[in-house]
């Protein structure tokens, strides 16, 4: 079978080399204190005041080590989609535009939840993109639940697995319900099976100038 690698071993080691030094000696915000109890409790190194977690590679490994090493996606119908493991490659629109060309007249404005529906519904009928995703910040509703409605809207449209992301950790308690009933919606006459997966994105704490990130690395 014939196989596509961008990087190189050697490559592939440096990179998760930096990424466990950047773990462990940056550390990454984290924004929920249910969060941080659980990652001090695997072994991680928390500074409270700043809502920092510095995370040691060993508790990296060990938590690697009990995911699957692949999963599927399931549609509206529960029928397998997308599988994600392996060498198996799909797509989806993407995460996350802020702004758009207008259709009709090519001006770059914000984008609207008119453009996310128009582009979910196009989305839907191609082929070549085996799942959605919340692709568009909606500017004409409060930003305030802006991550919950654009996946309402994807829920609303689309009958394809869902790749998505909270904004904030107050919102996803409320996302979390609406992919309940989403997926729940079909009992008894189908089991519930996964149709969205969600997307975490992790912060790095920032430095002002490089010669004190550099200093915050050596330390």
């Amino acid at each position: 079978m014939l196989g596509f690698r961008l990087l190189s071993a050697e490559l592939r080691e440096r990179i998760l080399s930096e990424a466990f030094a950047l773990l462990e000696q940056t550390g990454v915000r984290v924004g929920d204190a249910e969060a941080i109890d659980l990652l001090e409790e695997s072994g991680a190194r928390a500074d409270r005041d700043r809502g920092i977690a510095f995370i040691p590679e060993g508790a990296v490994r060990a938590a690697l080590s009990t995911v699957p090493g692949g999963f599927a996606l399931c549609d509206a119908e529960g029928s397998p989609r997308v599988a994600y493991g392996g060498d198996a490659v799909h797509f989806d629109p993407g995460s996350s535009a802020v702004r758009v060309l207008d259709p009709e007249t090519g001006a770059h404005r914000p984008g609207t939840s008119d453009d996310l529906v128009r582009l979910v519904q196009i989305a839907e009928v191609l082929p070549q993109f085996d799942a959605q995703s919340t692709a568009l910040v909606c500017s004409d509703v409060p930003r305030e639940i802006g991550d919950l409605y654009r996946l309402y809207l994807v829920l609303l449209h689309s009958c394809k697995p869902i790749v998505t992301g909270a904004f904030a950790a107050g919102t996803l308690p409320i996302m979390l319900e609406m992919l309940e009933a989403a997926v729940t919606g079909s009992r008894p006459f189908l089991p519930v099976k996964l149709v969205v997966f969600p997307e975490f994105a992790h912060a790095a704490p920032v430095y002002p100038t490089v010669a004190e990130l550099l200093e915050r690395l050596a330390g």
